[in-house]
């Protein structure tokens, strides 16, 4: 068994790597359907719903960085869907490695924020909501 070095995941959005990224999650969800009944004997009865994914990323702000807040402030505010692949990439963070899972679907912005601590490293976050299936695959 391999384990992965989180290091390594990355996010790209509409197709450009997120540069300065610091950290990324992703999550997939099922709501469930109440359907208990009066002869369920007092427990609760549920069948499958609705599926959901989402995520978030956070990284080091950077004034002349078109590959990281800016694109993904310009997202939020063009406020349409973008592609979304999430999965590992080499050292360089610019090639996808071979052979390792990748999460590919459509994304909005939900939320981004840029934080600016005393004497510290500015640093922002960004929220997004999948529309449609979350695919896995392989590079």
């Amino acid at each position: 068994m391999a384990v992965l070095n989180g290091t390594f995941g990355m996010i790209s959005v509409g197709g450009t790597v997120v540069l300065n990224l610091t950290s990324c999650d992703i999550s997939q969800e099922m709501a469930t359907r109440d359907v208990t009944t009066k002869t369920s004997a007092g427990n609760r009865e549920l069948l499958e719903g609705m599926m959901s994914w989402s995520g978030s990323a956070s990284g080091f702000f950077e004034d002349e960085d078109a590959e990281g807040h800016k694109m993904l402030l310009a997202a939020l505010q063009a406020r349409t869907a973008v592609a979304l692949i999430y999965t590992e990439y080499d050292a360089t963070g610019t090639t996808a490695a071979s052979g390792n899972t990748k999460y590919t679907g459509s994304i909005f912005i939900t939320s981004i924020s840029r934080s600016d601590g005393l004497e510290d490293t500015a640093t922002w976050e960004v929220s997004f909501d999948g529309t449609g299936a979350l695919t896995a695959g392989t590079n």
